[in-house]
């Protein structure tokens, strides 16, 4: 039997249009209001718009119907990692600088991560979020990066966020393919973690539980999100793949 697959759909934030609001549920709306700057508020908006329209071409439903719960695990917020309830299908969204991604599998619980390189990289933020054996072979900002981003998406799949300390998850240094090497409760010969072909100055990984290697496929989200499931579209840029890499 062939592994489901993992489907990782890629946007840039200025795809973002009015009627893709339209969408949104009351909880999800409340919280775009709590943005104090448009920026990180419409990067969360396309966030939240392209999971459901990716939730609903794998549901063969309308965007506004799909059941998104947040539900936090540790206070009554709704801020928790998204859940389709009932669909057997998981989702995972992040979004950094000019991107926004989303991952949708039938595999098993998905952690998805993308960021942007920082303008500097302190000797603090090496220490608190690497190993000693990652740390000794990440010499730059992008193999910081890679190494972050991998282990996010690990810690968004397991379901716990940053509430492990990322310096005791050891996924290997970035200049080779991920493997978890050290991560409590976790075994390895269930954890897939895949690299994603993100655009120059960001890094990006795909983490599936699952029993087996789950196969990565990527899109562009451009069509996806310029489609009738929105009403009358609106324009929206060019694709952001090129050549098998983001751009």
């Amino acid at each position: 039997m062939r592994p489901s697959p993992c489907d990782v759909w890629w946007a840039r934030t200025d795809w973002l249009r009015p009627e893709h609001l339209t969408v949104l549920g009351a909880a999800e709306s409340e919280r775009l209001r709590r943005y104090r700057y448009p920026a990180d508020r419409n990067r969360s908006a396309l966030g939240a718009v392209l999971l459901r329209a990716v939730a609903a071409r794998a549901l063969g439903s309308a965007p506004g119907a799909v059941a998104v719960d947040r539900s936090c695990p540790s206070c009554p917020g709704s801020h928790g990692r998204p859940v389709l309830p009932g669909t057997g299908l998981y989702v995972s969204t992040s979004h950094s600088g000019a991107f926004v991604v989303v991952a949708a599998t039938r595999a098993g619980p998905v952690g998805v991560d993308v960021e942007e390189e920082p303008s500097r990289l302190g000797t603090d933020l090496r220490v608190g979020a690497l190993g000693p054996r990652e740390a000794a072979g990440t010499t730059d900002a992008a193999g910081f990066v890679r190494c972050w981003a991998r282990k996010e998406a690990l810690l968004k799949a397991v379901g716990v966020g940053i509430t492990v300390p990322l310096a005791e998850v050891d996924l290997g240094p970035p200049g080779e393919p991920p493997r978890l090497r050290r991560f409590p409760g976790a075994r390895p010969d269930q954890v897939y973690v895949t690299d994603l072909p993100a655009a120059e100055g960001y890094a990006g990984a795909v983490c599936v539980l699952a029993p087996g290697p789950v196969p990565v496929r990527h899109h562009d989200a451009g069509p996806l999100l310029h489609s009738g499931l929105f009403g009358e579209p609106s324009v929206i840029g060019g694709p952001v793949l090129s050549g098998g890499r983001v751009r």
